[in-house]
């Protein structure tokens, strides 16, 4: 895991669209839609939704399930969800 010194223009909205685009990819690579992927990672399908649409930014926990339903680490998907907005 890399550590960036970018607190000055850290953007929350930017990384909750970003995380919401990393979770897309990977569910829709699994070919899952977003019902059967919310009830395989055990969290609401609203509250998916809401994610994916970087509504909202979810805890640890969620974060964690998340992870697992896709089958990578929490780390990963952040660290991809970082290099999608240095990429933009």
């Amino acid at each position: 895991m890399m550590i960036r010194n970018s607190s000055e223009n850290f953007d929350p909205e930017l990384l909750k669209a970003a995380f919401g685009a990393v979770v897309i990819r990977h569910r829709i690579k699994l070919g899952m839609t977003r019902e059967r992927f919310a009830e395989t990672a055990g969290i609401g399908g609203s509250h998916l939704c809401r994610i994916e649409n970087g509504e909202y930014a979810p805890n640890l926990i969620t974060i964690r399930k998340i992870a697992d339903a896709l089958g990578y680490t929490s780390g990963e998907l952040l660290d991809e969800a970082d290099d999608y907005i240095l990429h933009q």
